[in-house]
C-alpha cells in the first residue's frame, strides 16, 4: 500500500490556474484507505473546485489507479467528459497519476492532487 497525504488545495489551485474543465480520477484502494482519495475526497474536491469557478467535466474513482488497463476503461467510459477537458487531477499516487498521464497522452495534462510519502505493509 501507498501512503499519501493531500497537497494544499492553494498548490492544487495553482496548477490549475489557467484550466477551466477538470476531471477527476481517485482511488479506491490505497487512496481510499488513507481518506485521500477515495469517494467522499473526490467528491470534496469537486465542491472545492467548482467552488472557485472550475467546471468538472466528470470523475472515476477506479479501484486501482496504477493498474493501466482499469484507467484506459475508464476514458473509454467516459470519452465524451474526457474530451471537454482541460486538465486531469489525480488523488492517487505517483503510479496512478502516470497511470493516468499514459492514457491522457499529450492531450491534456494530469496533475497530482496527492504527495507519495512511502510503501507500507498492511497486515
Amino acid at each position: 500500500m501507498i501512503i499519501t497525504k493531500k497537497k494544499s488545495f492553494s498548490k492544487i489551485l495553482e496548477c490549475l490556474q489557467e484550466r477551466g474543465q477538470i476531471y477527476l480520477f481517485g482511488c479506491n484502494s490505497c487512496a481510499e484507505q488513507c481518506e485521500t482519495g477515495g469517494e467522499r475526497e473526490v467528491k470534496e474536491m469537486v465542491a472545492l473546485l467548482e467552488k472557485q469557478g472550475k467546471k468538472v467535466t466528470g470523475s472515476s474513482i477506479p479501484d486501482e489507479t496504477c493498474y493501466s488497463m482499469l484507467i484506459k476503461k475508464h476514458f473509454r467510459e467516459n470519452k465524451e467528459a474526457i474530451a471537454e477537458t482541460d486538465a486531469f487531477l489525480v488523488l492517487a499516487c505517483g503510479a496512478g497519476v502516470k497511470a493516468v498521464a499514459d492514457a491522457a497522452g499529450d492531450a491534456q495534462p494530469v496533475f497530482p492532487a496527492l504527495d507519495s510519502l512511502y510503501l507500507a505493509n498492511v497486515t
